[in-house]
């Protein structure tokens, strides 16, 4: 971006004024807090291209790059009939995260159509974090409900190995867990290593990138339209097989 003239600002929260203050030439969003519903009026109201990274929108001005939730999870929802781990619990995110609601339905549709299993008695919410996460794990392990975790990012896991630790229990031996998101490739936190997913970030980047300077250049706003980035499983040693 600085090679073709152009800053980078981040602002880390939903400052409507500062977006509408006409100071900015695109807009790169990767998440947001607002509903939908008021976040597309704000981004439908901008004489600007937005690209969203980590939510769908519907306007005119938006593209939507965003990961193949489905291309890893569909691996992923498969190792579940690889284990001899049957009791299955799910940890997932903020209702208005889109990856987290995305994951979830992925998640859902599978277990119904390839196992019969309605997933909905099972669901446990972990907010993407830790502590709920580590909370919740502790206690369903302490009552032996569940074997085998299915976390819908790797923050969420990373509670499920620790409680799983603290009551003597062997990730991968006692108990399986998966997550998503890879987090391990930059700091390695999990023993044994964790069962994921994990996007092409160069790629992904490099098509955010592109996509907004583009726009910018053209000055017109394309029409909406979706990108979606190749996901894939990264085998681990958390999950045990029959």
């Amino acid at each position: 971006m600085h090679e073709r003239g152009y800053a980078l600002v981040v602002i880390a929260n939903n400052s409507t004024e500062l977006i509408n203050a006409q100071l900015f030439d695109g807009l790169i969003v990767f998440n947001y807090t607002a509903s939908k519903a008021y976040f597309q009026k704000t981004v439908s109201g901008l004489n600007i291209p937005v690209v969203m990274m980590a939510n769908k929108l519907e306007a005119d001005n938006a593209a939507n790059i965003i990961i193949d939730n489905r291309q890893a999870l569909t691996s992923l929802c498969g190792l579940y009939g690889q284990s001899d781990h049957r009791q299955v619990c799910f940890f997932t995110g903020p209702e208005d995260s889109y990856n987290a609601q995305n994951r979830l339905a992925i998640c859902q549709d599978y277990f119904k159509e390839n196992y019969q299993i309605d997933i909905t008695p099972d669901l446990y919410q972990g907010h993407f974090d830790f502590a709920p996460a580590y909370k919740a794990a502790k206690q369903l392990l302490a009552t032996r409900q569940y074997n085998f975790f299915f976390c819908l990012n790797d923050v969420m896991a990373h509670g499920v190995y620790r409680a799983a630790e603290e009551l003597g229990l062997k990730v991968g031996q006692d108990i399986s867990v998966v997550g998503f998101d890879n987090i391990q490739a930059a700091n390695p936190i999990f023993e044994p290593k964790l069962t994921t997913a994990d996007a092409n970030i160069n790629l992904w980047s490099l098509e955010v990138v592109s996509n907004l300077l583009n726009r910018v250049a053209h000055k017109m706003p394309e029409k909406n339209q979706t990108t979606y980035i190749p996901t894939m499983m990264i085998p681990g040693d958390s999950v045990h097989f029959k």
